[in-house]
């Protein structure tokens, strides 16, 4: 069966890829398409940040302006309107070539026709004789009903199994579907009897997913593009396919190069003396605001766009081993990267800067990190090779035609250090001094975020910084056994760091003398190791620690959305670790007021209660005393916890 489950796995995907496509501006147009006030949100973000560019328009903002800057800023207005008319030109090119989208002879859903049956005993579509072999006697099923009501004739039959080959050569074809040219045809090969079934069952658990989860005004390409069964397919479709992929890829290049014109334009008008004395837009200007605001809105779309190219690109190419598909949701796992992604930005951004309008997290590593946080979580590579392998190839590349824009207002700037300031995200492409504290906090998180990540047991004499793994036990936040069993730590080591068990028996940390190790690990210290290594790596960094948090979160807050497919002592140790490491770490030992974690953490004790909660009215029997004493903690933090509200400001930025 592996080539039917193959196939089950690239339908999900491109089901997947195309609902995260049309749930973004400008594919749609409307918020309604998407799922969840998350995603909505992001759309919203994008059509605010991307689209009515008019207040935007030089002309309208040259008398405001040295005379000195006008040509160098009209040139890239110019060059930003001729970019948007690509942009727009290649969605509409992609719209319209859906909408066109030939029949696909290899699925029965691809045609206006087709009808739902509920037959009691089958549960397939009607079953017909194939056109290689019309005998009825090669079919699984006499399709002479045995009951037949007149009033609802196509809902009522009912079929009986006759004895048949152990092997068939047959065709599908729903009923309605009465043109000759319009069958399902398996591909000429033979199927044993127990594979037709499951052929079947799979192409209306497809089907139902692209009516379930796709508009009707993009089902076209998706019937389209699903190849079910790997049929042989008409030159027209296979025209078609190719045509698809090109189109997507230029409507990916052609945003993606907006979006970069857009961020340059914003970032020149903005742009200001070192001494903060000489700006190109005038410091007090009314608008100034909101050209502020809107860059980062940009920079938070470009890293979340990226940041996904990035996963689904290695993802899809089989390059980490991760699982391309979510089995448990029938879903593609870069989904959950990016609805993972779109939460973090939906309880971040709106309360991401203080009463000076300055940020307080670097939201566009933030991103990026959620949106490959499962690829890094799992992978046997370094951090380095993270970096070249998965993020470079999609950060900071841009179209070559903006070279010449890329000009300060003040001469002593070079073009690479503008580059480096004003359009790359991460830095990940230049070693000058710009941007070093971003991708130094990269690595750093990069480190915490993976499970595969080793801490250092010696000191190159180059390294200032102290051995991690002794920093780990003297820190002791989960108590001396705990860590050193964790590490591996042998005596030797532990008598040349000087380290002295009895005087780090109780842990400093309070949740792990609330909720001790040796009677609350429910998950084989997995999460217990990752609390070491964010206090290890990040050492004194509380904005690293409070990032990777975020990031952790999120994800965790996302999974336990979907635990239902998991058997239930699964489900029952995911939640309690849960409250007992992650919550407990976040709400006892990290300080919510100076280092926020803004809407991330109530998303989490939400979702872990609604979990618990469900759980124990499907489990009763597995729910015990410490169960109900978890969830009673979970109701004291719920009401405990900050909630954010969000600002008047990023309310008139979504125009809400």
């Amino acid at each position: 069966m592996a080539t039917i489950e193959k196939s089950r796995e690239e339908s999900i995907l491109l089901i997947g890829y195309h609902k995260m496509l049309e749930e973004r501006w400008p594919v749609s147009k409307s918020s309604q398409n998407c799922d969840g006030k998350e995603s909505a949100f992001l759309f919203k973000l994008e059509r605010k940040a991307l689209d009515n560019i008019e207040c935007l328009d030089f002309d309208m903002l040259k008398n405001d302006i040295d005379t000195e800057h006008h040509e160098r800023l009209a040139n890239i207005w110019e060059t930003v309107l001729a970019l948007k008319t690509e942009f727009d030109s290649a969605v509409e090119t992609l719209k319209q070539h859906w909408v066109n989208a030939p029949h696909n002879p290899g699925f029965p859903g691809a045609y206006p026709q087709q009808l739902e049956l509920n037959f009691p005993l089958l549960k397939h579509p009607y079953i017909s004789p194939g056109a290689n072999n019309p005998k009825q006697g090669d079919l699984p099923f006499n399709p002479e009903p045995e009951i037949s009501t007149p009033s609802t004739p196509d809902s009522t039959k009912t079929y009986k199994r006759i004895k048949s080959p152990t092997k068939a050569n047959f065709s599908l074809r729903e009923k309605g579907e009465e043109d000759p040219n319009l069958p399902l045809n398996f591909p000429s090969k033979t199927y044993e009897q127990s594979e037709i079934s499951e052929l079947a069952d799979m192409i209306l658990e497809i089907k139902g997913l692209i009516r379930k989860r796709i508009p009707q005004e993009f089902q076209n390409g998706v019937f389209a593009s699903v190849n079910v069964l790997n049929i042989p397919i008409s030159d027209e479709l296979q025209t078609w396919r190719t045509t698809d992929k090109s189109l997507r890829r230029m409507t990916y290049e052609t945003q993606k190069n907006y979006i970069t014109a857009l961020r340059l334009y914003l970032a020149m008008l903005l742009e200001r003396s070192d001494d903060k004395k000489v700006y190109i837009f005038p410091k007090n200007h009314l608008l100034r605001n909101h050209l502020v605001h809107r860059l980062r809105a940009l920079e938070i779309i470009h890293a979340t766009h990226q940041g996904i190219t990035a996963a689904k690109t290695t993802l899809h190419h089989g390059s980490t081993k991760k699982s391309r598909i979510r089995k448990t949701e029938n879903k593609a796992a870069v989904e959950h990267m990016s609805n993972t992604t779109g939460n973090t930005i939906f309880d971040v951004f709106p309360y991401s800067t203080n009463e000076s309008d300055k940020l307080t997290i670097d939201l566009v590593v933030l991103t990026v990190l959620t949106a490959i946080h499962d690829i890094v979580e799992d992978t046997d590579q370094d951090t380095e090779e993270i970096i070249q392998n998965y993020i470079k190839p999609f950060i900071d590349k841009y179209d070559s035609k903006l070279d010449p824009h890329i000009k300060s207002g003040f001469p002593e700037r070079t073009r690479q250090e503008v580059k480096a300031k004003v359009l790359d995200l991460l830095g990940l492409r230049s070693e000058a001094k710009i941007k070093h504290s971003r991708r130094s906090a990269l690595r750093s998180l990069l480190r915490i975020i993976s499970n595969n990540t080793e801490l250092s047991r010696s000191q190159k004499p180059s390294q200032k910084r102290q051995v991690e793994a002794k920093n780990a036990i003297l820190q002791n936040i989960a108590g001396f056994e705990t860590t050193s069993e964790i590490l591996k730590l042998t005596e030797e080591e532990l008598g040349t760091w000087g380290i002295k068990p009895e005087n780090l028996q109780t842990p400093s940390s309070k949740t792990f003398r609330t909720f001790p190790e040796s009677t609350h690990v429910y998950d084989k210290h997995k999460l217990t190791k990752f609390l070491i290594r964010l206090n290890t790596i990040a050492g004194q960094s509380k904005k690293i620690q409070q990032t990777a948090l975020i990031v952790k979160i999120e994800d965790r807050a996302n999974n336990l959305e979907s635990l239902e497919g998991f058997n239930p002592e699964l489900r029952r140790n995911t939640i309690r670790t849960t409250v007992t490491r992650l919550i407990a770490w976040c709400m006892l030992d990290h300080d919510n007021v100076k280092y926020p974690l803004y809407n991330a953490l109530p998303r989490l004790i939400d979702n872990t209660l609604t979990a618990y909660l469900r759980f124990e009215g499907q489990h009763p029997e597995k729910i015990d005393n410490l169960d109900r004493s978890y969830i009673s903690q979970l109701e004291k933090w719920q009401s405990e916890v900050i909630r954010y509200e969000t600002s008047d400001k990023i309310k008139n930025l979504l125009d809400c």
